[in-house]
């Protein structure tokens, strides 16, 4: 094996830096479909040498942790500045099978401008992949997102008691009348917009947990008309999922 390569515990390989929402149910099934018939065409999981954070590879990562395996081949690659990470981690699923969604690009965004990037170099990068116009429209939206996560931030710090309108203004750096102009509509429409968030927010966790049950069901399903477990494997299984 070569030193550029290395064959690490996937429990060892870290994942604080996304270019993803979040990961795609459809692509983690796909893949875990090529490993079991040991496609050697899937690239292996790309690491930064030393801290082992993912650069490329979340999805592959979670597709061999479900089917079980413990270790895997990964290419190590030379630690980089966050931004620069960032960006070959970016480019890196620009070019691969799954592209970033609008989302995807405008949550990197999110990420450097928050690091203090300036918006004349992230408009740089991006447009070795996108019209300037392009670049411009999801620069726009990331920079709308930014404020009003500062606008939700600075409202809970009021709401908390903890501060004054004038100093979640100064504090998250939003516009005071705006602050106070929030506020008062909240207060205006009562607690119902809250019961909303807190019931939208279990559905999505109940969806996202029904996801992860349904492929670990199909999963063991298929490992049983392939014959790799038996009848008794698969009626435990379904038995502790019903309790």
């Amino acid at each position: 094996m070569s030193n550029d390569s290395a064959t690490l515990a996937l429990e060892d390989l870290k994942s604080t830096v996304f270019v993803r929402r979040s990961l795609h149910e459809a692509r983690i099934l796909q893949l875990m479909e090529l490993y079991r018939s040991n496609d050697h065409s899937i690239p292996p999981i790309e690491v930064v040498r030393g801290t082992l954070e993912i650069r490329d590879g979340r999805h592959r990562r979670e597709a061999l942790i479900r089917l079980g395996r413990k270790n895997t081949v990964c290419k190590l690659v030379k630690p980089t500045e966050k931004s620069e990470f960032l960006m070959q981690a970016f480019g890196a699923n620009v070019g691969g099978p799954l592209p970033p969604t609008r989302g995807d690009i405008i949550f990197v965004m999110k990420q450097l401008l928050n690091d203090g990037l300036r918006e004349a170099k992230i408009r740089e990068m991006f447009s070795v992949y996108f019209p300037p116009s392009v670049v411009r429209s999801y620069l726009e939206d990331a920079h709308s997102e930014i404020v009003k996560q500062k606008m939700r931030n600075a409202v809970g710090a009021v709401a908390s008691g903890n501060t004054t309108v004038t100093q979640a203004a100064e504090e998250f750096g939003v516009d005071l009348n705006k602050l106070q102009d929030e506020i008062g509509g909240r207060k205006r429409r009562g607690r119902k917009v809250d019961v909303g968030v807190v019931k939208s927010d279990i559905t999505n966790r109940a969806r996202g947990m029904s996801t992860r049950n349904v492929a670990s069901f199909r999963d063991m399903l298929r490992r049983f008309e392939d014959g790799e477990v038996s009848h008794a494997k698969v009626l435990d299984v379904l038995l502790h999922a019903k309790r």
